[in-house]
């Protein structure tokens, strides 16, 4: 049977929007003003005019996180606000539960193994940052869209295909629409090609031969996604002029200050970015991140395979790329640089996927399982979990954070 249809999967995505549609479906009033009011209006502008440019009363917003006002405006347009409210709560648990479908095929193509796969399908889909689902917030339609581009990058890094690369790039192109901030993901991608097809060819290499290696394995990346690598260095020429000119920073929208003002590596960045992890690991229970690392990092230097190799890479990537923007912009943006994880959720599938990757692995990486556990005891030991004033959206675990 597909795996698209397994109705396993069908089970957990109806278990996880019952599971959802519970809490969401008593909200009655906002959470967060003036955002999520914003969102409301702008799926009514999209509903009122058919079009999906960012307006408000006729007024441009600069908003071009579109993706989950796109998905609520047909609320708005066959019924009265009030009503539109209430519907929109049920398929934000709908549209949230959908995560289990990408991160289901991400775990497939990782490991192989179905179980594994169901496993992680329903773990995403039960973590406490489903408690997004209760307000009107971007972050909704954000966190199915980043694992469904991670899914499309992991399939063109594994079998390189022109057809792949066009699916990852429309892929980072429906995470960008979720969130502004998924842009990042044009950059992680070809950095993730080079240094998988590089390091697999190092990892293979006779100790001799590793220089010869290194070449042969960046002449692979451009050879095997020769049209993605002429396509990133024609917009790296349009970027030059748009550059100079000072206008690069609108393909952000309102978003182009996070690139003008401050430093985008302001101090206390590696102590901020290790506490941001320590709240997502503690999150999901410890264990599912310390296994995740352990592989990840195990598996880029022995590898079990070139799949394996490529998800490692995303991966590690990835996580890093998110953390160091979420950690960044708190720092320069949010009064005292508080832990916000709203930000960085979206890497939780990618941890459980790795987790799976560990347990099924042929290889017991036991050494680097401590290493990574020793690691992590060190981290958590910079953060704060006593309770704050953290307002619950900036980062719903915190609640479970108080209680241990």
């Amino acid at each position: 049977m597909p795996a698209a249809i397994d109705p396993l999967l069908v089970a957990i995505f109806a278990a996880g929007f019952a599971f959802a549609a519970y809490f969401t479906s008593q909200v009655t009033q906002w959470v967060v003003m003036s955002d999520e009011l914003q969102y409301s209006k702008l799926a009514l502008n999209i509903a009122e005019t058919l079009s999906p440019i960012p307006e408000i009363r006729g007024e441009y917003t600069g908003s071009l996180s579109q993706l989950y006002p796109l998905l609520t405006a047909p609320f708005y347009a066959f019924w009265e606000m009030p009503t539109a409210f209430e519907l929109v709560h049920w398929a934000n648990a709908a549209i949230m539960a959908s995560t289990s479908i990408p991160a289901y095929l991400l775990a497939r193509e990782v490991t192989g193994h179905r179980f594994a796969a169901l496993l992680v399908a329903a773990l995403s889909v039960t973590v406490p940052w489903i408690a997004m689902g209760t307000m009107v917030l971007t972050e909704v339609a954000a966190y199915p869209a980043f694992v469904w581009a991670a899914w499309l990058m992991q399939r063109a890094m594994d079998v390189p295909a022109t057809g792949r690369d066009a699916l990852a790039l429309a892929g980072i192109g429906l995470a960008f629409l979720g969130r502004t901030q998924f842009l990042i993901l044009a950059i992680v991608f070809p950095v993730a090609i080079l240094a998988h097809e590089a390091g697999y060819a190092l990892a293979q290499s006779a100790p001799g031969r590793r220089r010869a290696a290194l070449a042969a394995g960046a002449r692979d990346a451009f050879e095997r996604h020769r049209p993605l690598a002429l396509l990133y260095a024609g917009g790296a020429l349009l970027a030059i002029p748009l550059a100079l000119l000072g206008v690069i920073g609108r393909v952000l929208g309102r978003y182009e200050t996070t690139i003008k003002e401050g430093s985008l590596i302001p101090a206390g960045l590696a102590d901020s970015m290790a506490r941001h992890l320590d709240f997502i690991a503690v999150g999901i229970g410890v264990l599912p991140f310390v296994l995740a690392a352990a592989w990840a990092f195990g598996s880029l230097v022995r590898p079990t395979g070139r799949r394996g190799h490529a998800f490692a890479v995303l991966s590690v990537l990835a996580v890093l790329a998110i953390t160091f923007q979420a950690s960044s912009f708190n720092l320069r943006f949010a009064i005292g640089g508080p832990i916000q994880d709203r930000y960085l959720f979206y890497i939780v599938p990618l941890l459980f996927v790795g987790m799976a990757a560990c347990l099924l692995d042929t290889r017991r990486r036991w050494k680097a399982v401590l290493i990574a556990g020793a690691s992590f005891a060190w981290m958590v030991s910079l953060a704060n979990f006593n309770p704050s004033g953290l307002q619950f959206f900036a980062s719903p675990d915190t609640v479970f954070h108080h209680v241990l």
